[in-house]
């Protein structure tokens, strides 16, 4: 099973995951549910070029591969729609902060990444062509 949940690429794949789970073992723990969310969220960093997530206190960083395209235009969209939350460096190594996150905030994170994606569509490198 976690095999499967590790190769959980967007939230298609995840609904199966969910269900499957569901019908062998009954209601998903929050755990279980976390591990999925997870699993998504790696999947749109790696579709951003995002190469290193990481809790620090109450922020959670996101930092972009070196010497990779990043959407800027993109980043501007999710600073606007996150106002507050969300904050760019553009430095050596290019990195967004989301502000205030906890792991019970998870789905909020699930979604910022799905948003960027979506506001990046265009220059997004599928999980299979890296």
């Amino acid at each position: 099973m976690y095999k499967k949940i590790a190769a959980v690429t967007d939230e298609k794949a995840a609904d199966d995951v969910y269900e499957e789970i569901e019908d062998r073992y009954g209601d998903l723990p929050a755990p279980v549910r976390n591990l999925i969310d997870i699993a998504i969220i790696r999947a749109y960093a790696e579709a951003l070029n995002i190469c290193e997530i990481a809790a620090k206190g109450n922020n959670l960083v996101m930092t972009f591969e070196e010497g990779r395209r990043i959407d800027l235009s993109a980043v501007s969209e999710m600073m606007n729609k996150y106002k507050g939350k969300l904050l760019f460096s553009a430095g050596s190594k290019p990195y967004m902060t989301y502000r205030g996150y906890s792991i019970a905030r998870l789905n909020e994170v699930k979604n910022l990444m799905k948003d960027f994606v979506t506001s990046a569509k265009d220059n997004v490198t599928p999980a299979k062509e890296k």
